[in-house]
């Protein structure tokens, strides 16, 4: 848990801030102080992690609390807040050997941004961030595809919040899962034709890219694994799915993936019964309905393009199907989905403080 000090002789700024921060994973305010000789007394007894420091209060040698501070506590983070009409260059903020400032009046996001950029993310997040690599690392030693993809997307969503804004550590996370794949490769016997340069790829990522590159390399790993039939443990079923998951979107059959596995349609009929508690066209139905959801959410393509996508010649029957697996129709379902981001996105805008009044 990361403890806050808040230095601002304004009582509403202070609360503001506090609920703010209250929203923040891992963050606690352990005390506030309104005049230098507070933050000073505070600082020795609670020793705050980050300090948000208010440069107008009045009587308070900015530059004194900050030397202070920062003399046996390095790892401390301190934060300026300035008023709308103070102008605080960034080269200034440096030389005051602080880490940020925000102007008033403060926003959500702002303070928000401040945090993961300057509280130790590494250690808010480093756990978190372990425990991801490893479920991640884990579906693919298993040859899931499907899991291993679900892992990837988490994986690189908690990379992106807390990474985003360093483009270097995020680069240097994502060269090392591309090592971890070419490892868990050669592991497989995979590859031994062909060099691959997965982590030459992952060093021209950035925030907006590292979800589709990482996935791509997952996807030529995998496509390497079904061509090599390089599949442990319940080799037949797992193989089934892998195949399933690259190809559902083409009008897979039942035959075609007997066939690749070298089962016969009955046996493997009954095999994903057995494993799975599902037949083989259920499973295949919800892999679609699940694109279907994804590129709905994600892109303005039509509901008639979105159906050929994912083999469906008639958008009627794709919207039949698609009600009676989520009870709502295609484009119900978009506008609910728009309608969520839409509410999110004003939730974002407007936060309310302790007294019921707004701030932006």
């Amino acid at each position: 848990m990361h403890k806050v000090l808040l230095i601002d002789d304004e009582v509403l700024m202070r609360e503001a801030l506090k609920c703010v921060l209250g929203q923040c994973e891992g963050m606690t305010v352990i005390g506030e102080a309104a005049s230098n000789e507070e933050a000073l007394a505070l600082i020795d007894v609670r020793d705050p992690d980050i300090v948000f420091l208010n440069i107008d209060t009045p009587r308070n040698n900015i530059q004194n609390l900050i030397n202070y501070t920062k003399s046996n506590r390095q790892k401390n983070r301190i934060v300026l807040l300035t008023g709308f009409d103070s102008f605080l260059p960034k080269n200034e903020v440096v030389k005051m050997k602080a880490d940020g400032f925000i102007r008033k009046p403060i926003s959500q996001q702002e303070i928000m941004e401040n945090v993961s950029r300057h509280v130790s993310v590494h250690s808010i997040s480093g756990k978190k961030l372990e425990e991801a690599v490893g479920e991640f690392t884990v579906s693919v030693f298993q040859n899931d595809f499907k899991q291993s993809k679900d892992e990837l997307r988490k994986l690189t969503q908690l990379m992106v919040s807390s990474f985003g804004h360093d483009i270097h550590r995020l680069r240097s996370l994502a060269g090392m899962l591309a090592k971890n794949l070419e490892r868990l490769s050669y592991e497989k016997g995979l590859f031994t034709n062909k060099k691959v340069d997965w982590a030459e790829k992952a060093g021209y990522i950035d925030k907006h890219t590292i979800e589709n590159t990482l996935i791509s390399l997952l996807e030529e790993l995998f496509q390497e694994i079904i061509e090599h039939k390089s599949i442990h443990g319940k080799k037949e079923i797992q193989a089934a799915i892998n195949y399933i998951d690259e190809h559902f979107h083409e009008g897979v059959t039942l035959e075609e993936v007997a066939e690749h596995v070298h089962l016969s349609p009955f046996y493997l009929s009954k095999l994903f019964k057995k494993e799975l508690d599902v037949n083989f066209v259920s499973y295949v139905t919800e892999r679609k309905m699940e694109k279907a959801k994804e590129l709905l959410q994600s892109t303005d393509m039509p509901i008639l393009n979105i159906a050929l996508e994912l083999n469906y010649q008639e958008a009627n029957y794709f919207s039949k199907v698609f009600k009676k697996i989520t009870g709502m129709t295609p484009s119900d379902f978009r506008k609910a989905k728009e309608k969520e981001k839409h509410e999110a996105e004003i939730l974002k805008k407007h936060h309310p403080i302790q007294n019921g009044r707004w701030f932006i």
